[in-house]
């Protein structure tokens, strides 16, 4: 390849699955932002944006802060898209191309406009339960709000509320994960002492999925002897820990049930005692 030239023709012969697949192995180090996915979502929405618009869509202001974020996410789509790797290789600039057809102009602003086949992955992404409406907003929002534990020890309201909404957020999460890759989630959540939260099926394959969610970085939960018990004796088991959980630094940490028997130390924090 010459020097500066811009695979085109390699581009244009991407079909929706190389968009797809490439989306979903980002997804799956946890290398796409959210800023990023929304962006994706609001581009292949209107298909023909300028970046101004593209940022207010997205709650960013200006266009620096587009194409700072597409230019990440493009180099990063490169290297999963079967494409020649140029032999200078730019964060930002032609990078984007990957994901826009080259800007039209109009008046005095650039209109980008994405190309039709990842236009179509990102719908049938949308579709599978990606990137909901507002979602970048809503993480803004709970991450805001005082999370702190109170000073002095003892049990308040606001503990149960935080533990909640991070246990909300690590199982929505975890059920878009799911989704994403064409399982059917039914919630089992409410049904006591079954020993998972999700029942995730995709024809003959099953996972029976308990999720733990954490505020923090540390991988670390309190899991009963129930679901224990479940990891020993249950082929279908699987236990997903979710890290930053309301954070968009949130990570999957995926075990099926004889790793995680094998990956952590258990020790007992509490006992039942009953008189003799």
């Amino acid at each position: 390849m010459e020097k500066n030239t811009y695979p085109w023709n390699h581009i244009l012969a991407l079909t929706p699955q190389h968009y797809v697949d490439a989306l979903l192995d980002l997804e799956d180090e946890q290398r796409i932002s959210d800023i990023q996915r929304s962006l994706l979502c609001e581009h292949a929405r209107h298909r023909t944006m300028t970046t101004n618009q593209l940022a207010h869509a997205v709650g960013r202001k200006g266009h620096p802060a587009v194409n700072a974020e597409y230019g990440r996410l493009a180099h990063l789509l490169w290297r999963k898209l079967p494409l020649p790797l140029p032999e200078i290789q730019k964060p930002y600039g032609t990078w984007i191309g990957v994901i826009g057809g080259g800007p039209v102009v109009r008046g005095h602003e650039w209109r980008n406009k994405m190309h039709s086949s990842l236009a179509t992955a990102v719908k049938e992404l949308m579709r599978r339960g990606w990137c909901g409406k507002g979602q970048t907003r809503i993480f803004t929002r709970v991450v805001s709000e005082d999370t702190s534990h109170p000073r002095g020890g003892g049990w308040r309201l606001g503990d149960a509320i935080n533990r909640a909404r991070v246990e909300r957020a690590a199982v929505d999460a975890v059920t878009r994960n799911y989704h994403l890759h064409g399982w059917t989630v039914e919630s089992k959540e409410k049904q006591i002492g079954i020993g998972y939260d999700l029942r995730c099926s995709r024809r003959a394959e099953v996972h029976h999925v308990e999720v733990k969610g954490i505020s923090g970085s540390v991988c670390g939960f309190e899991i009963t002897a129930n679901e224990k018990h479940k990891a020993q004796v249950d082929p279908a088991f699987w236990l997903i820990a979710v890290t930053h959980a309301l954070s968009a630094k949130r990570k999957l940490w995926k075990y099926a049930g004889r790793q995680l028997l094998r990956q952590f130390s258990f020790a007992p924090i509490s006992f039942t005692a009953r008189l003799r």
